[in-house]
């Protein structure tokens, strides 16, 4: 009878401590009711070689640990650990790194950064076109994401995505001779122009 009671004492034990076991990026505590670091999911692009993520919640002093150093590290030493702001700074890699912030209590919240370190290409990548031409095909290649295209003057012509990413357009030009510039942008900010010459 007794090792039974023991017994379910035991499982009622551990049923509790995997019910409130630390989380990623969330907590419950007698100081705290939450614990997280935002954004909690970076998309880093070339142009950009910092972010700043933010504490919230949680117990200070915190400690803060990056897990791959060879893709980037905290900007400024984590003197002040009291402090709620995280300087992360990457550098020229690509790949995916993980930011960890443990509390006094030892919860930890984290936020994943996601470097991007490509270039996109357009083809062709210059145009002269005659006045007999009236339109041509641009294709994007060298990324994965949707993108957008801008153009310096539409006066000089239009623009016509041919497909649901915007890898394809066709642009068609006005009777207007001049040069205009085509800017193609994918969602991680990532640009790339081809110049027009229409005779």
């Amino acid at each position: 009878m007794i090792s039974n009671i023991v017994k379910t004492i035991t499982l009622a034990f551990l049923a509790m401590v995997i019910l409130f076991g630390c989380d990623s990026n969330s907590k419950s505590s007698g100081e705290d009711t939450y614990f997280r670091l935002t954004p909690d999911t970076v998309n880093l692009p070339k142009t950009d070689t910092s972010v700043t993520l933010t504490i919230e919640g949680g117990t200070p002093p915190f400690n803060v640990a990056v897990y791959d150093d060879t893709l980037g590290s905290i900007a400024t030493p984590f003197i002040d650990t009291y402090d709620r702001t995280v300087v992360y700074s990457s550098k020229a890699k690509e790949g995916v790194n993980t930011i960890e912030v443990e509390d006094k209590l030892h919860w930890t919240a984290s936020a994943k950064i996601y470097q991007y370190q490509y270039t996109i290409s357009i083809n062709p990548s210059s145009l002269t076109m005659a006045a007999t031409q009236t339109n041509q095909t641009f294709t994007v290649s060298g990324t994965s994401h949707n993108v957008s295209w801008r153009m310096t003057d539409s006066t000089l012509g239009s623009i016509k995505v041919l497909d649901d990413y915007g890898y394809i357009i066709e642009y068609t030009r006005t009777t207007k001779t001049g040069i205009n510039i085509l800017y193609a942008k994918d969602e991680n900010d990532t640009e790339k122009s081809v110049t027009i010459t229409q005779q």
